[in-house]
């Protein structure tokens, strides 16, 4: 009897996907996991990432902003810009997660993805860090997001207890760097 490969679903080390990958990932996304009324969509093509089992895909797309439920004017419905990410594993069909834009960041417009990394290099499931630039109608700024593995759903979720942590005790200089640090001081406090 064959062994079962069972994908090893972490972000040990996340390294670029060739562009030419991206080019064939990109074109081979099932647009059916997007929210409904999705439009412009656009890979972040420079930031396409992968680590052994898995491919991490970031989008930028835009939607009927639903924040609140009710429409500040009259006229069709208001679009904003939101980002995901499609997480390719090995063996598992594809997932979608809506990161930027609901929640924590609800209020802001994604303008796009500026780093992604690993919270701790080489283990499993590591938490994903990532940097969005965001703005408002009268600010930009980056906002960090912590990615963490959800065993029940087998996909990285939104974890907004770090997310929060983060963006609370960092001095607003995000870089993966930064965050890996300030996460690790965290975790070794008793």
């Amino acid at each position: 009897m064959g062994s079962v490969i069972v994908p090893q679903l972490v972000a040990q080390s996340l390294d670029r996907v060739a562009p030419d990958k991206v080019e064939k990932i990109s074109a081979s996304l099932d647009k059916r996991l997007l929210p409904e009324g999705t439009s412009n969509l656009e890979v972040e093509r420079s930031q396409v990432v992968a680590a052994p089992g898995i491919t991490f895909v970031p989008v930028r797309f835009q939607a009927v902003d639903k924040s609140d439920g009710s429409p500040i004017t009259e006229g069709p419905p208001r679009k904003k810009s939101y980002c995901g990410l499609y997480q390719l594993a090995d063996e598992v069909p594809a997932r979608f997660l809506l990161v930027f834009g609901a929640g924590q960041t609800e209020a802001e417009e994604c303008d796009g993805l500026q780093a992604i990394g690993t919270a701790t290099p080489h283990t499993k499931h590591s938490d994903l860090i990532l940097i969005y630039r965001g703005s408002t109608l009268h600010n930009t700024m980056s906002e960090p997001v912590i990615l963490s593995w959800d065993d029940s759903q087998k996909q990285y979720v939104v974890n907004d207890d770090l997310t929060e942590f983060v963006s609370t005790n960092s001095k607003k200089t995000y870089t993966i760097f930064n965050i890996r640090n300030l996460l690790a001081s965290r975790a070794a406090k008793p």
